[in-house]
């Protein structure tokens, strides 16, 4: 029987017993060897195993690895081109803004310029106003003179109309007084139609009257004056036309130079 304790002795001992011993040693180292064999191929495999995991994971961190530089190297070229943009926006705005101050100063200064012009332009007015009303007065003073026969005329149609205009709201009086005072009226209102009256057609306003004026008062009205409406309406245009007139002809009068002439 071999004893693993006695080296010296090569493990090889002769007893009677040699041939049973041998077989249940050789029976114990199979399994041993089957054992270590199997943890050995475990092993390699294992080994193996880690690796082809080893391999795979630094694969796999590498292309991360990749996958990330590549992201922020595409990050970072649109970083870069977006703040080229802005820098180039904002310095499109500081042109903007400087462009824009230049032009308000310069619309300040033209506003200025503008203001003092029309300051000057308001004073020459001013003065030119002056020296025309002063020359307007006398071409004023003659044209009121010319106007005062029509505007006598006119004073005496007030006096007619109304006249009229009670009678033809009076209950007592007959109408074939009234249409002889009317007949009076329109012929003297033909016969002035001439000058400054020629233009106001007054036989023309006088027989609408006679025609449409049909208002009249109270019954215990004494007051001419509340009697007609469109009398009235006409007696005003004709005061206004004459003012009209006399303005128009002193215009006239003052551009073609005749008040400095006369002065």
């Amino acid at each position: 029987m071999n004893n693993l304790n006695n080296p010296r002795q090569l493990n090889i001992i002769q007893d009677g017993d040699a041939g049973a011993g041998g077989r249940w040693n050789y029976a114990l180292l199979v399994p041993m060897l089957s054992l270590a064999a199997f943890r050995w191929v475990w092993s390699r495999e294992c080994q193996r195993e880690v690796e082809e995991t080893k391999k795979e994971i630094q694969k796999e961190v590498e292309d991360n690895k990749h996958s990330l530089n590549t992201k922020y190297q595409h990050l970072l070229s649109e970083c870069s081109a977006t703040v080229a943009h802005l820098e180039l926006q904002q310095e499109k705005m500081v042109q903007e803004l400087r462009m824009t101050r230049a032009n308000e100063q310069k619309h300040t200064e033209e506003r200025c310029l503008v203001a003092e012009e029309r300051a000057s332009l308001c004073r020459e007015r001013e003065v030119l106003e002056a020296l025309r009303r002063r020359e307007a007065v006398p071409l004023i003073l003659e044209e009121e003179a010319a106007l005062e026969q029509a505007r006598d005329t006119l004073n005496w149609l007030r006096g007619a109309l109304m006249k009229r205009q009670e009678m033809y709201c009076s209950l007592r009086l007959h109408r074939h007084v009234r249409r002889t005072h009317e007949r009076v009226v329109i012929e003297r209102a033909k016969s002035e139609s001439h000058g400054p009256l020629a233009s106001l057609h007054l036989d023309n306003g006088i027989d609408d009257i006679f025609q449409h004026d049909t208002y009249c008062a109270k019954i215990k009205n004494v007051d001419p004056t509340q009697n007609g409406s469109l009398m009235w309406l006409y007696l005003k245009h004709w005061e206004l036309q004459l003012e009209v007139q006399k303005l128009q002809k002193v215009n006239t009068r003052l551009n073609s130079g005749e008040a400095s002439s006369s002065t």
